[in-house]
């Protein structure tokens, strides 16, 4: 009867799944400038967050902006802060 060691097998496995996942990371890393993904992430927080913090709508714009003022709460046009108004 031949008795085989396998005692290293579950740390070899481990290797070549962490070499796996660290060769998918890198080719992720590549990619994310050429396919212009951080960007594209980052665009919420820079426009949209931005909006909804200052004019409290993430639609509105600025009078300093390049389309002027729309849908902003101090000017006045058909826009309203508030979803469900209260009936008056």
């Amino acid at each position: 009867m031949v008795v085989r060691r396998e005692q290293g097998q579950a740390v070899l496995e481990y290797i070549l799944i962490l070499a796996m996942v660290v060769s998918l990371a890198v080719v992720l890393a590549a990619a994310l400038p050429e396919l212009g993904l951080g960007n594209r992430m980052i665009r919420p927080v820079k426009e949209e967050f931005a909006r909804a913090y200052r004019y409290g709508h993430i639609q509105a714009k600025g009078p300093d902006e390049d389309d002027g003022p729309s849908m902003h709460p101090r000017i006045r046009e058909s826009f309203r802060i508030f979803v469900r108004p209260e009936p008056q």
